[in-house]
């Protein structure tokens, strides 16, 4: 993975993107912060031009270990661990691995079994058994445009995304984004001993109407014992850039804590 930091000194925030996605997507947030944090952005190998190296051959498994090592290496104690899309999945995989190094999580836009948004009433085995295809079906070319265009509101957004996208690793993209579908991480969550908050996108054309979208989220994070929802109006996937503000308020409760 690449690494890159901000600040010399003091609490740890460390910056996971999603899927395809540079660390400098947190860029901004990371310079407003600097002064008494140290603030870390991770892009996984095989992500957005950054070289493939061994994440196509297992994704969760690799990352979420060196990520500890990470922690570890910077003597981090009570970390705020901030995830967008498939970086809140890992979050959360390593708040549960890493209680004392870990203090809090920010979750953005992201649910602990996605396939349950893809494939409604499968389960783990099934959705394991269809998310070659679906994959396949989701990064082929052309569909895969259209769907990077559901994702933000922004123009300008919306073109460094394509560029992101276009310099990934596709062996890595498939691994990663199988094992998103695949993984179901609600029982799991009970674990997670760390304050999390999710918040949920939602916008007027979505197919499902914003109590739903609510409901949603909180039957898959049930299991998590200290859990705080909020819905974002008005907002693609990517929250922070479709609605910074709410994202702001939200970022700042979070490092309150």
């Amino acid at each position: 993975m690449q690494v890159d930091r901000l600040g010399e000194a003091g609490p740890v925030v460390l910056f996971l993107s999603g899927l395809n996605t540079h660390g400098n997507l947190w860029r901004p947030w990371m310079e407003s912060l600097a002064a008494g944090k140290r603030l870390i952005a991770v892009t996984p190998a095989g992500f957005a031009g950054v070289e493939a190296a061994g994440l196509e051959h297992g994704f969760c498994e690799r990352l979420v270990p060196a990520l500890s090592r990470l922690l570890a290496a910077e003597g981090a104690q009570g970390a705020t661990v901030v995830g967008h899309s498939l970086g809140g999945l890992i979050a959360l995989m390593l708040a549960r691995a890493e209680p004392e190094r870990v203090g809090s999580v920010f979750v953005v836009d992201s649910l602990p079994y996605l396939a349950e948004t893809f494939m409604p009433g499968a389960t783990p085995w099934q959705a394991a058994q269809q998310a070659a295809a679906v994959v396949q079906w989701m990064l082929d070319g052309n569909r895969r445009v259209r769907l990077l265009s559901t994702l933000t509101s922004s123009p300008s957004f919306l073109a460094t995304l394509k560029a992101w996208a276009d310099a990934s690793d596709l062996a890595t993209s498939k691994t990663a984004f199988k094992e998103s579908l695949s993984t179901d991480f609600r029982q799991e969550l009970k674990d997670v001993i760390q304050p999390v908050t999710v918040l949920a996108a939602w916008y007027p054309a979505m197919s499902i109407t914003k109590a739903q979208r609510e409901s949603l989220f909180r039957e898959q994070y049930a299991e998590a014992p200290n859990v705080r929802i909020l819905v974002v109006e008005n907002s693609r996937h990517f929250i922070m850039i479709d609605q910074p503000q709410a994202f702001d308020a939200a970022l700042a409760t979070v490092l309150d804590q």
